[in-house]
């Protein structure tokens, strides 16, 4: 999810993380996300993805509730070697 300046803080976009980016630290700092532009009566087939630049400060991460701390730490794992 992408926070956004909006006011309204209970509206987050869905997005998907198509690169992310290491400080000089070794840490990741930056992603670059993937997210589509939608209401209620869009097609999602016919919308194309934007992709936009953020800090790691404004991502929150959603994994699925019966993931245990391990299954997470294994996926991130997984895309950090990618």
């Amino acid at each position: 999810m992408l926070k956004d300046s909006n006011p309204l803080k209970a509206c987050y976009q869905l997005g998907v993380v198509s690169k992310a980016e290491k400080g000089e630290d070794g840490v990741v700092r930056r992603i670059f996300v993937k997210y589509k532009n939608i209401d209620a009566d869009t097609d999602l087939k016919k919308v194309k993805f934007h992709e936009t630049e953020r800090s790691v400060q404004n991502v929150s991460v959603l994994v699925p509730v019966d993931w245990s701390q391990e299954d997470i730490e294994v996926e991130v794992m997984k895309g950090l070697r990618k």
